[in-house]
């Protein structure tokens, strides 16, 4: 759904982008239930 008006952002202010960007993020990660933050975990092998 959000790729289907992607012509009509791109002249949009990076403001306006930014906020559509925090808002797809916070959905997704409610949906998947995913934390905020990862940890990076170093590589043991």
């Amino acid at each position: 759904m959000w790729t289907y008006g992607i012509q009509l952002w791109g002249p949009a202010k990076i403001s306006n982008t930014n906020r559509i960007q925090r808002f797809q993020s916070k959905t997704l990660r409610a949906i998947t239930k995913a934390p905020f933050y990862v940890p990076i975990q170093p590589d043991l092998t």
